[in-house]
């Protein structure tokens, strides 16, 4: 899809029957300075501002002044009378009208300064093939520098800047937001080493997890299991004349590591190998019901070395809501003075908050 070019009326189909092609026509050399403004007798005249630091060709032609870019007709407009004066067409790029404006203005040529003006080449135009150029004349700008052209180059800068300012307000939310406390429960099943303590019981715990760096963060956690004589024992227990109780709460502190991608998305996985102190207390008590005596009832405590591994996926809420869903086994001695080792497998849930 081509857009139409509205050029100046000196500026279409200037001889077309290529009579007196080099009449008032010479041709000069310009580097694009950063306003994209180029020099050319005194005066300037703007290019888009793509071509900043490019070679362009600047020449007078028939009260017209044509810059080319490699062959290329790129801007054209009506010649200047006078110095120092500005000629800026919008759809070469925005900030070159505010800020010439500025310098104009503000601090207005002294006209003692001397001028110090690039190198002129002068060619002859008709030697070096520029006879077909002139022939059409400032028609030759392609219609990409038409209204597309200034729809999209012509704000290109100010949606970069725009898009940077949006980049550091959501980078610096999201780093913010990159620490997250979170309540998992679930129901600790016994696996190993505990024995007669085999029923599912409630797991509750705290934690907190910052990425450290990329996906690698640290993470703290603090909680309780509360391990109970199952149901069944008991009735067994008082089937033959015997009341039977056990609690065994299981308390930790544990720190570690914790794998997964920095907050964003709908989901993600997720992983964590933790370490600390396990503290275990357990109490058991049997009474003869027939003769009312208790016999020896278990009482001790402990603090053991453990350590836990989990992974799961947690799936955003929406805000700063996540919610996760995960499987870990906890491992720790159990029973002073020996080698029993006691694990624990966790199917839990968790609702944890961003900060």
């Amino acid at each position: 899809m081509f857009a139409r070019v509205t050029l100046p009326t000196g500026c279409r189909f200037l001889n077309q029957n290529r009579v007196g092609l080099t009449t008032g026509i010479f041709s000069q050399l310009r580097i694009v300075p950063t306003d994209y403004l180029v020099a050319f007798d005194a005066n300037r005249y703007s290019v888009p501002f793509t071509l900043v630091g490019q070679t362009v060709d600047v020449r007078r032609r028939h009260g017209h002044v044509e810059i080319s870019h490699r062959g290329r007709v790129v801007a054209c407009h009506p010649e200047l009378t006078g110095r120092y004066q500005i000629a800026i067409l919008p759809e070469h790029g925005p900030g070159a009208i505010a800020r010439n404006a500025r310098r104009r203005y503000a601090t207005p040529p002294v006209a003692s300064l001397p001028v110090t003006m690039p190198a002129v080449e002068i060619r002859d135009l008709a030697s070096q093939g520029g006879d077909r150029w002139a022939a059409l004349g400032c028609s030759m700008i392609e219609p990409q520098q038409g209204q597309a052209a200034r729809r999209g180059r012509g704000g290109a800068l100010r949606l970069v800047e725009v898009a940077a300012a949006v980049f550091v307000l959501v980078g610096s939310a999201a780093s913010a937001q990159d620490l997250a406390a979170g309540i998992t429960t679930g129901a600790a099943v016994p696996v190993g080493g505990i024995g007669y303590l085999q029923e599912p019981a409630l797991s509750l715990s705290a934690w907190l997890t910052d990425p450290i760096r990329g996906a690698v963060g640290w993470r703290a956690e603090v909680g309780v299991v509360r391990l109970n004589l199952p149901l069944r024992d008991r009735f067994r227990c008082a089937a033959v004349g015997l009341y039977c109780d056990a609690d065994v709460p299981v308390g930790f502190v544990v720190g570690g590591f914790q794998l997964g991608p920095r907050p964003g998305g709908v989901w993600a996985p997720y992983g964590y190998l933790t370490a600390g102190l396990y503290h275990v207390t357990a109490n058991a008590e049997v009474v003869d019901l027939r003769e009312g005596s208790p016999q020896p009832s278990v009482a001790w405590s402990d603090n053991a070395f453990g350590v836990a591994a989990g992974a799961g996926v947690r799936v955003a809420l929406g805000g700063r809501w996540t919610v996760r869903a995960e499987l870990r086994y906890s491992g720790f001695a159990w029973r002073p003075e020996t080698q029993h080792w006691a694990s624990l497998v966790t199917p839990a849930v968790s609702l944890s908050a961003s900060f």
